[in-house]
């Protein structure tokens, strides 16, 4: 049997996976059709490995604003999951895609990158807001790495505890970020208690990205969905107060 020689690649940025074969291994009629297999079903493995692990701690990016390019880590293990890129532009150009200033919060925070996004185009501060130990680890880590340390307001508590939280401060959000675990979700009580805690303005944008199996009403309360956008098994709604929504029409 030809000899099969397997690497590391070392890139620019980081370890890809690579099973490197002398051309003759290529070639069943060298190697054989079951060392062929059983080559491929490695390759397989290691990509499926890989692919496990960057699930969580892989590298993301802010897309635009004062802190553009600058990498963030996600929060390790499968129960997170990171925004893409391709969905968060496309969620900051339906809301924006630049704000002047005001007061955000982001209650499912997760790695905090969405929230991150929202202080690098201009948002004055945010709050961040989740239960999981390792999420405020990475999401102050993410904060320094962008000189976000006295604009963002990080604590470990669950959401609705943080917009009682708001409330109790006398705070206002004009950018409301909801990103809840998709097994967890219940979107449509967490706009209805967001209004009953007083955080809301009329200039007030709540932004709700969940599976696009779940069907959320147009109307709840004060507000009603606006825009809405899928991309495979992600949906991002966007609503507004509905004097807001009339304003903007006329």
């Amino acid at each position: 049997m030809a000899k099969v020689k397997v690497f590391l690649i070392l890139s620019t940025e980081k370890f890809i996976p690579s099973i490197v074969l002398e051309n003759l291994a290529f070639r069943q009629s060298f190697c054989g059709a079951k060392a062929l297999a059983q080559l491929m079903q490695l390759r397989k493995l290691i990509y499926t490995f890989l692919a496990a692990k960057r699930k969580g701690g892989e590298a993301m990016r802010i897309i635009a604003g004062s802190r553009k390019g600058t990498r963030l880590k996600a929060v390790p293990g499968a129960k997170t999951r990171p925004t893409s890129d391709r969905v968060k532009e496309a969620l900051f150009q339906m809301i924006g895609p630049y704000f002047q200033g005001g007061t955000g919060v982001d209650l499912y925070a997760g790695s905090g990158a969405l929230g991150m996004e929202a202080l690098s185009r201009g948002i004055e501060e945010m709050y961040f807001a989740d239960k999981s130990g390792a999420a405020i680890k990475v999401i102050r880590g993410n904060a320094k790495k962008c000189h976000f340390e006295k604009r963002a307001h990080i604590y470990k508590q669950a959401a609705m505890q943080m917009a009682k939280q708001l409330m109790r401060e006398k705070r206002k959000c004009s950018l409301i970020l909801l990103d809840p675990p998709y097994n967890e979700q219940q979107l449509e009580k967490d706009i209805s208690h967001i209004q009953e805690f007083g955080i809301c303005i009329p200039e007030t944008v709540i932004v709700a990205e969940h599976s696009s199996s779940l069907k959320l009403v147009h109307e709840l309360g004060h507000f009603s969905k606006s825009r809405t956008k899928i991309f495979g098994d992600t949906q991002i709604s966007i609503f507004t107060y509905k004097n807001q929504e009339r304003n903007e029409q006329e």
